[in-house]
């Protein structure tokens, strides 16, 4: 079973397990309530889909950002993922997963505050601490081309679009053709 972790924002330091639907968002109801402002009622669903996990935006104001960038699609995740709705930042990982459980508790323990740093030094160790983290796992967690989630590329986009294009214009150049003989017949002929 996975669960997240929250690293940065109001309910640091709290692991939720990851249920089969598990919604992340402000509202009371959702599996994972948090008190963030710059989060949506209801902001994303993770869930499971033949043993693997997957996020998905639900139509948020400020997005669902994943490893630094926006998720517009279902996107699949793997252990170390950053998951940052609004000002709350989760690490995704899996429970039997030592080597990220490790890393989390390691960025727990360097980030804890003390009473000699700054507020700006701490917030640059918190960031630091992240992308050390998450980049020492994902070194350890090399993702299969065969897993990864792929988009189409706007090439294929337009591939698709053209051919359509070019089918609608074919279609409409059959018409008007048919519609001018039909016209130089009745005209002309009779």
């Amino acid at each position: 079973m996975a669960k997240l972790d929250i690293i940065s924002g109001n309910n640091q330091n709290t692991s939720y397990k990851v249920q089969q639907k598990t919604t992340i968002g402000r509202l009371a109801n959702n599996t994972i309530a948090i008190d963030d402002t710059k989060s949506s009622r209801q902001n994303s669903l993770v869930f499971i889909k033949d043993g693997l996990y997957y996020i998905r935006d639900l139509k948020s104001r400020n997005g669902t950002i994943v490893n630094g960038e926006k998720i517009e699609n279902i996107q699949q995740l793997f252990a170390g993922d950053r998951i940052k709705v609004g000002n709350t930042i989760f690490i995704f990982s899996e429970e039997d997963d030592p080597d990220v459980t490790r890393d989390l508790a390691s960025v727990k323990n360097e980030l804890s505050p003390s009473p000699t740093k700054t507020p700006k030094t701490q917030e640059s160790d918190l960031q630091k601490g992240i992308r050390e983290a998450s980049s020492s796992v994902k070194k350890r967690t090399r993702r299969r081309k065969s897993q990864k989630y792929t988009r189409p590329s706007i090439n294929q986009k337009l591939e698709s679009m053209n051919r359509t294009h070019v089918i609608i214009a074919i279609v409409v150049i059959m018409c008007v053709l048919f519609v001018v003989s039909r016209w130089l017949t009745l005209n002309f002929i009779s």
